[in-house]
């Protein structure tokens, strides 16, 4: 697993390869602990984790935007891909910027 600030750095890379104009990454991780007592008892204790990458792309006033739960460079280059995809299949806007 590639640390965050490289996984946003590769997506940036991604969306330029692709053809965008303007990109953006952003790379959320979280972890969310859980604690379930019953009659006084813990009966569960777990901790799960969550990633998520969201790549934005603008290519001629046209904005796309496209998320996964993964950081593997593969899927962030097929992510981007689909940004651009869905950047070219929407309208253009002057606002986009």
């Amino acid at each position: 697993m590639t640390e965050p600030k490289k996984s946003a750095i590769l997506g940036l890379d991604a969306l330029r390869a692709a053809g965008a104009d303007m990109a953006q990454c952003s790379v959320t991780l979280t972890d969310k602990h859980e604690m379930n007592a019953d009659a006084g008892e813990l009966s569960l204790l777990r901790t799960t984790f969550d990633t998520r990458v969201t790549l934005t792309a603008i290519k001629g006033g046209r904005k796309g935007t496209s998320s996964l739960n993964k950081r593997d460079p593969g899927s962030i280059e097929e992510s981007a891909a689909e940004a651009l995809g869905i950047a070219a299949a929407s309208e253009p806007d002057d606002a986009n910027d």
